[in-house]
């Protein structure tokens, strides 16, 4: 069965145990004492305290763009970042540690880790206030080592903001730079295919003239085609015409009307009769002899209009201004094309080389302002303290001293006790 412990046991054990407790409680309490007073008579140190305003540095420069070049560009660059994190972590670094050491008398023979142990950063979210602590022997070397610690920390963190905004130009300089000679390689495709090709307009020049001959020939023929159904319509009527006319006519004629004639008849006695004396011949048609040589003359005409229509045709002028209209055509649409592409790819570039160049105008202007002194400000510089730092208070110690060695007192009491059952538990 177990066994269980009530309270009367405990006390039991603490009454068995009390010399120990005594002595252990009556060691621990003395040993406050002693510590006590060591803090009391010992030397002090002294506080130096330097006021610093510090100023974030939080340049992201990813901002969003509708310009994908600037955006990949934006992506690349790394930006200075200086948080309030940040500056503690600079202002107790071992760099600035080493060049706070180099401003100091070298008599003093500091180190890094002796130095750092006097140093302490504090810094106020709410007022961008850092103190800059130091904790010396001395007081006038403890505010000897503040203030020149306040001064290298400017110094550092301006030089390190600088550094960082010239690797970025360094950077963002050979963008630029790269993105000029792509500009130039592209401007003289562009100008090599012009001098090769002529240009653009002298092209569509030269081929609208050609098709405006083009179209003149083509004009012309359609006006002699037009022409020439006119005249063979002419002609057919004329022909027609020309089939019903008779080419000659009979003429009935009086003999009386010839003086001659009619002398004589007028000397005989006898009785005269008119139509004894008509005679019947024929004679030429007027209207066929017209008919005839208007046709001659609409068939000459016809000959030629038709000779005038089959003259471009047979010396192959349509054609060859027909091919020489396409020739250009496809020169023309080679060479937009070609041009096409280049100004395409001109046009991004182009782009490019201004986005590029204007971020590098960007981060020099930043620079300018971001490497001034407005970085860190010294707002008070450490004086020599008059009175030391407090140490840690007597009463506290010995109340602290009181405390442990009353609960050491009863662990122990318990311990030795448990030893003992153990003794007992073995013998069994």
């Amino acid at each position: 069965m177990e066994e269980e412990v009530s309270l009367y046991d405990l006390f039991e054990v603490l009454s068995r145990r009390k010399k120990l407790m005594w002595g252990i409680f009556l060691l621990v309490f003395a040993l406050g004492i002693l510590y006590a007073g060591y803090m009391r008579y010992s030397s002090k140190d002294y506080e130096a305290v330097a006021t610093i305003m510090v100023n974030p540095v939080s340049l992201t420069g990813i901002v969003q763009s509708e310009d994908a070049y600037e955006n990949l560009l934006n992506a690349t660059i790394s930006y200075p970042q200086f948080t309030n994190e940040t500056y503690m972590t600079i202002a107790t670094s071992i760099v600035i540690i080493e060049k706070l050491i180099g401003n100091l008398d070298p008599s003093e023979n500091y180190t890094v880790q002796s130095l750092s142990k006097k140093l302490k950063a504090e810094y106020s979210e709410k007022t961008n206030l850092m103190k800059l602590t130091v904790k010396d022997k001395n007081p006038e070397r403890a505010a000897e080592i503040a203030n020149n610690w306040a001064i290298v920390f400017k110094e550092a963190l301006n030089e390190s903001i600088q550094d960082q905004f010239n690797k970025i130009i360094e950077l963002v300089t050979i963008r630029v730079d790269a993105d000029r000679k792509d500009l130039d390689r592209i401007s003289q495709e562009i100008e090599l295919i012009k001098e090769k090709n002529m240009d653009r307009i002298v092209i569509q020049k030269e081929m609208d003239k050609l098709t405006e001959q083009y179209l003149d020939y083509q004009k012309t023929l359609v006006d002699l085609d037009f022409i020439v159904k006119v005249q063979e319509v002419e002609i057919q009527k004329t022909k027609e015409s020309l089939e019903k006319e008779s080419q000659f006519i009979e003429i009935k004629k009086s003999i009386l009307n010839e003086p001659i004639i009619m002398g004589y008849l007028l000397s005989t006695e006898g009785p005269i009769e008119p139509m004894s004396f008509s005679i019947i011949s024929q004679e030429l048609n007027q209207n066929y002899i017209e008919l005839s040589r208007k046709l001659a003359d609409l068939e000459i005409c016809l000959a030629g209009d038709l000779r005038r229509k089959e003259t471009p045709k047979e010396s192959g002028i349509i054609d060859d201004l027909h091919k020489k209209i396409l020739e250009k055509q496809t020169q023309l649409l080679k060479l937009e094309k070609e041009l096409g592409t280049l100004e395409k790819q001109y046009e991004v570039y182009f782009n490019n080389y201004q986005t590029s160049f204007r971020k590098l105008d960007e981060i020099k202007t930043l620079t300018s302002a971001w490497t001034e002194d407005t970085n860190v400000t010294l707002l008070s510089k450490a004086i020599p303290p008059s009175e030391p730092t407090r140490g840690t208070s007597a009463k506290l110690i010995l109340a602290v001293a009181t405390v442990a060695g009353l609960f050491l007192a009863i662990f122990m009491a318990f311990f030795v006790e448990f030893l003992d059952k153990m003794k007992q538990y073995k013998k069994v």
